[in-house]
């Protein structure tokens, strides 16, 4: 199966890491593939080239990469016919959820479309 991985990467400038979030948006073709979301990101739309399944039976899951499960985070995020945006703060939230006291890593999670 396919996958689509999104990735920010922070930069050093002037002797200091710095890492800025950016709104992002993407089209793709498939949206049963997981997407991978990497570092401080904006909002993400994630734009279909075809219509979602009906929105009452659509399920978004969302997993930090060091989690042991995934998340419904379905009512968090838009979902409109053939988008879904996913909002800084939820990406920001899960992507950090296992993260242990101290851990400076940028967020890095998962997203499925079920």
């Amino acid at each position: 199966m396919r996958s689509l991985k999104i990735a920010a990467i922070g930069r050093t400038l002037d002797r200091s890491y710095v890492s800025r979030p950016v709104d992002v948006r993407i089209e793709v073709d498939d949206w049963q593939a997981p997407i991978g979301l990497f570092g401080v990101l904006g909002d993400v739309t994630v734009h279909f080239d075809s219509p979602l399944p009906t929105t009452n039976r659509l399920r978004v899951l969302a997993q930090d990469l060091k989690a042991d499960r995934a998340t419904d985070v379905t009512a968090q995020v838009r979902i409109m016919p053939d988008r879904i945006i996913l909002p800084a703060a939820l990406i920001r939230r899960i992507g950090l959820s296992a993260a242990a006291p101290g851990d400076l890593s940028d967020p890095g999670l998962v997203v499925q479309l079920r």
